[in-house]
This record gives structure tokens, C-alpha cells and sequence, in this order.
């Protein structure tokens, strides 16, 4: 649809202000601006960056990392203010969220909780919380220079995507985040971790090992299926 032929005009009035004027009638539109600070509280690692802030669709809000040995990306709640969901532990180190359903691994060591699972039956009925890898950053694309890392982490992505990160050649796709594991039992969380930690020597390799994320498996040239 072209929103100009079908009279609609679109104004850009900055960075986070739009006007829509239709039939004489013109609204404002204020986009949320997510960013209010960067990691504080929590503490990233030597080899990670921090790429940008995430307002996820559940209401919650996490920090976007991209680990540049790993060539790796977590997602670390955003703990500066406050977090509206209540925490259950599962384990010494995991915690899932009683309204959400987000599992997190709760790093003591730098003070910080990061996704590690949602649960299947959000991701099948597509509802709210079925995970932050559709609420990239995008509001901040100037700043966070997103593609550089998405083009690291994802070898076939390099030379086919534009900024956002959606692909060149195919309308309206792009490459979504899916640093977290689907699970459907808890008992499954408690057995990634435990063997993660058993199999991986390095943090960083740990850290990746309890985030896996399926894109990162395409070696060859092409799009994948997208969400």
C-alpha cells in the first residue's frame, strides 16, 4: 500500500515524532523512547557490547548485547528502574517469570539476569510473550549501527541486509534475534544449563551455550525462514 496515493501524508517531525494528516485531519504520533540509560546496575563482560535498548511487548524491558568473541547476542533485563514482573526460582541460578513465562540465568557474578527460555505455548499462539526478537532497537538504528553485528553473527547475512537488518531482496523480511531456547517443561532449563556448564570451559562460551540461537547454524548464502 502507498499511504500517498491513498492520501495519506506521513511526516517525520524527529526522531521520535510523526504527523499522519488524512481528509484534513492531522494526529501526532510520540513514539516511546526506550533509551533511558545505558547498563548501570548490571555488568558486561570485556568482550560485550551493548547495542541497544529493547521495550519488549510484555513489559519489560532488556538491554541488547552482542558478545564480539562469540559473535553472539544476549539479551539482559533492564533492572535500572522498575521491573514489573515477579520472579520464582527454578534453580540456583534460574528464575522464571510469573507473569511472563521468561526464563532468565541469574549471573550473580556481574549482577545481571539474561534470557535463556519462553514458553512454547506464547511462541505457538504468538501472543505477547513469546519473546523480544521482533522489538529491535530500530528507533536508534543511527546509534547502534545494528547491521555491523547482525553481519557477525550471521555470515550469510553479509552484503544482503540494509540497516534495520531486513533483507534486500525479500519485502518486509528480516533477520529476527532468536538468542533464547522454546521450552514447553521447566525441567528442560534446569538440563541446558547444567550441561552447558559441564561442557563449556570459557564463560563466554557458556554464556552462548544457554543462549542458542538457531540462525546462527545457516552457513551458506540465502534467506532463511523468517518469523
Amino acid at each position: 500500500m502507498d499511504p500517498a496515493k491513498d492520501g495519506v501524508l506521513v511526516k517525520r517531525l524527529g526522531p521520535f515524532s510523526y504527523s499522519v494528516s488524512y481528509m484534513g485531519k492531522r494526529v501526532i504520533f510520540r513514539l516511546n523512547n526506550a533509551w533511558d540509560r545505558d547498563p548501570q546496575k548490571a555488568q558486561l563482560r570485556k568482550t560485550e557490547v551493548f547495542v541497544g535498548p529493547i521495550f519488549d511487548e510484555s513489559g519489560l524491558k532488556f538491554f541488547l548485547l552482542f558478545d564480539k568473541r562469540e559473535k553472539h547476542f544476549l539479551y539482559m533485563l533492564n533492572e535500572e528502574g522498575y521491573v514489573p514482573e515477579s520472579f520464582i526460582p527454578l534453580g540456583e541460578d534460574v528464575v522464571l517469570g510469573r507473569r511472563t513465562g521468561f526464563a532468565l540465568f541469574d549471573g550473580k557474578r556481574h549482577k545481571r539476569k539474561i534470557l535463556i527460555g519462553v514458553h512454547g505455548r506464547s511462541v505457538d499462539r504468538n501472543n505477547w510473550y513469546d519473546g523480544p526478537f521482533d522489538q529491535l532497537p530500530d528507533n536508534y538504528v543511527e546509534h547502534t549501527k545494528i547491521s555491523r553485528y547482525l553481519e557477525e553473527a550471521y555470515p550469510f547475512a553479509r552484503g544482503n541486509i540494509d540497516k534495520f537488518g531486513g533483507y534486500l531482496t525479500q519485502k518486509e523480511a528480516r533477520i529476527p534475534i532468536f538468542s533464547y531456547t522454546v521450552y514447553y517443561r521447566e525441567e528442560d532449563l534446569l538440563e541446558l544449563v547444567r550441561s552447558c556448564r559441564s561442557s563449556k570451559s570459557e564463560e563466554g562460551q557458556f554464556y552462548s551455550c544457554i543462549t542458542p540461537d538457531p540462525y546462527q547454524l545457516i552457513k551458506a548464502p540465502g534467506t532463511p525462514e523468517t518469523e
